[in-house]
């Protein structure tokens, strides 16, 4: 604290004398001092963003003071764009070093120097150092897969001087890598996704130009391209721009179906045989105004995978029904110029709310507030609004989101891809589910234009620590959390078994630390070509221990662990841990209850739930205007887990007409609620 204290007080005196120093008194009105809007230190380099006016051509100053040494090193006089609004410097290691600017006008009038700001250099660095590839531009996609399901992130990205080159790379055990990019990849700049289609525990890859390649292990690829032409004749040409994808078992028979988007259609394709597609029909769907991302989430917590899709009109909702037929929902978000949404659980309820972005209203956040209900709060949001215009453009809006907790607080944040200078700003979670934006918490992580890009975080290191990557020239930066390394963490590397996907997409996974809960869902989306890690991570603060994990597979079945060490990968398959059956829907420190199944029913549905230690409970049946139908139970029941079960009827035995009705359990102060849907 002292030394940011000297830090910040160095700054302050730093700038008021350069500005006295550069200010006389004159009739013309002085320039104003440019700030610096962003500074990103690498070990031995850095990036610093100034404040540029938009689109306009602004001749700037830099100078960085070190304050270890008392060196000072400026850029000279550079003209600006906000296209390459970056400068870079060399640094020393663990080093400290302030930065300021000013700028000239084409009369040759000097600004007063801005206000300094002033970091250490060390505590971010280039993934670069890492990989093989340091010299050379990766475009527009990259993906983090785990090739081999050994835990450790591989690396997918066009990577070449110009971009144009796919290149797979392998993580070998010694940390080396291995060039293992098979010939059907070299010849195209795409996206890809990876998911285990087959089921023997490694990643096969589709990459958006029909091509796919079945991991055959070690890893060597059968192109198996010639098996989608058929289901993949999507009438007009695939969107050769960045198309969304995904792998996801939607009709929950334990394996992946194929996702794929053209400009106005969805396909899913299913596994037939050992290596030929089918269409699932009911996932196929049209009609769309130029589809710009995709997002899978079990937004009503029935245990099966949901979708939004975003096209130019808004973002339009997709119920599964459990077979794999998506049925749009009345609920909308009608906007102009929809750029992205991805699902997040912000407020940390157990209900995955939505971050979404347009020309229109910039980045706005509706919370979900049960069974797929949405409501936009602005509240959400705090500090500098996240606009969708500056000066009159829009390239300022948001183009990708990612979901991560960057300083381990255990609260998942949201980083946001901007394509304009302001480049990707983290929007901090303050642990009541409010994001602060840049100015008011964190300054914005990575800067320059790239349009049409996603935001991708994983564990690269297994360090704890979410890195960051964003494709472009400066492809990736890590350790993205301040104070994060301060803090406990877990990660999870899940690995299901039948009847679940052996890549556990569609799991929901649950932690309890200090009587609090946390929340993740673990998908596999490429939103614009770009694809998440595949391990699930939470940040636990300065909790020591993990009172409670509990993870929901797909099958329905639950495993739960008790008193988990932290501060370590933790390597799971499906039925290591107390199982029980379905997902819970709803937690109170006293009661779980679980998805009735099934659900929609036409003649007996069945209600689990789990109590922690022996409590009066009651379960009733409403109608949507509150009536009471049927009280299922009134009683005292002991510690463990029950089965209640509704056959449609009400409480003189009377069949009742079809529709939705809500099932209340109570157990002293808890509360959970549940919808059931009769079919007649």
């Amino acid at each position: 604290m002292k030394r940011m204290a000297v830090l910040l007080s160095f700054a302050l005196l730093w700038s008021l004398a350069a500005g006295s120093a550069n200010s006389a008194p004159t009739q013309t009105p002085a320039l104003a001092a440019p700030a610096i809007a962003s500074i990103h230190m690498g070990t031995t380099s850095v990036h610093v963003t100034p404040t540029l006016p938009f689109g306009e051509p602004t001749t700037l100053e830099i100078e960085v003071h070190n304050l270890t040494t008392g060196e000072i090193i400026s850029s000279g006089w550079e003209v600006g764009l906000y296209e390459r609004g970056c400068w870079q410097f060399n640094l020393l290691p663990e080093h400290t070093y302030c930065f300021q600017a000013r700028s000239r006008d084409a009369t040759g009038l000097i600004s007063p120097w801005g206000l300094a700001k002033c970091a250490n250099s060390g505590s971010l660095y280039y993934l670069q150092q890492d990989l093989p590839i340091n010299d050379q531009y990766v475009t527009h996609e990259i993906s983090l897969p785990d090739l081999d399901g050994d835990g450790r992130l591989d690396f997918f990205g066009a990577v070449s001087d110009d971009g144009d080159d796919p290149t797979l790379y392998a993580r070998q055990l010694d940390g080396s890598f291995l060039d293992v990019t098979p010939p059907a990849l070299q010849e195209l700049s795409s996206g890809a996704i990876f998911g285990d289609w087959d089921n023997d525990g490694d990643a096969d890859v589709y990459q958006m130009h029909r091509i796919f390649l079945r991991n055959d292990g070690a890893p060597s690829f059968t192109d198996l391209s010639a098996e989608l032409v058929t289901p993949l004749m999507v009438p007009g040409a695939i969107w050769m721009g960045r198309p969304p994808m995904a792998w996801v078992d939607l009709d929950g028979d334990g394996n992946l179906e194929l996702f794929v988007t053209s400009a106005s259609e969805t396909r899913a394709l299913k596994r037939s045989g050992a290596t030929g597609f089918s269409l699932l029909s009911g996932a196929c769907l049209n009609s769309f105004n130029s589809i710009q991302s995709i997002d899978f989430g079990d937004h009503d917590l029935d245990g099966d995978a949901d979708l939004c899709v975003v096209d130019l009109s808004g973002a339009h909702f997709f119920e599964n029904d459990g077979e794999g037929n998506l049925r749009e929902l009345v609920l909308s978000f009608s906007m102009a110029g929809v750029n992205a949404a991805s699902w997040g659980d912000l407020d940390d309820d157990g209900w995955l709310d939505l971050a979404i972005s347009s020309v229109s209203h910039g980045v706005e956040i509706a919370m979900n507030v049960g069974y797929g209900g949405y409501v936009k709060d602005s509240s959400r949001l705090v500090g500098d609004p996240l606009l969708p215009e500056r000066n009159g453009s829009s390239v300022s809006t948001a183009q990708g989101f990612a979901w991560g907790d960057v300083d381990n607080d255990g609260w998942l944040d949201l980083l946001v891809q901007r394509g304009s200078e302001t480049g990707t700003v983290i929007c901090r979670n303050d642990g009541s589910g409010v994001l602060h934006t840049p100015s008011d918490c964190f300054p914005e992580l990575l800067c320059g234009l790239l349009l049409d890009t996603d935001i991708i975080t994983g564990d690269w290191d297994k360090d704890g620590i979410l890195d960051v990557y964003r494709p472009g020239t400066a492809i990736a930066y890590g350790d993205s959390g301040i104070n994060a390394a301060e803090n406990h963490w877990i990660t999870l590397h899940l690995e299901g078994s039948s009847p679940s996907n052996r890549m556990a997409v569609g799991t929901r996974v649950t932690i309890e630390i200090n009587g609090v809960r946390h929340y993740r869902q673990l998908w596999a989306t490429a939103q614009r070509g770009s694809q998440q890690s595949p391990i699930v991570h939470f940040g636990l603060g300065e909790a020591t221990i993990v009172d409670s994990l509990l993870i929901d597979w797909p099958s329905g079945r639950h495993d739960r662990h008790a008193e988990v060490p932290v501060d370590h990968p933790v390597h799971t398959t499906e039925g290591s841990g107390a199982t029980g059956v379905q997902t819970p829907v709803a937690l109170a420190s006293n009661m779980i209850l679980f998805p009735a199944r099934p659900n929609p029913f036409n003649s007996r549905t069945s209600i689990a739930f789990e109590l922690a230690r022996s409590a009066a409970m009651e379960a009733t049946i409403y109608d949507l205007q509150g009536r009471v139908v049927r009280r299922l139970e009134n009683g005292t029941r002991p510690e463990g887990n029950h089965t209640l079960s509704w056959d449609g009827r009400d409480a003189r035995g009377l069949r009742v007409a079809g529709g939705i009705y809500l099932l209340k359990l109570r157990s002293g102060t808890f509360e959970a609620t549940q919808r059931l849907v009769l079919l007649r």
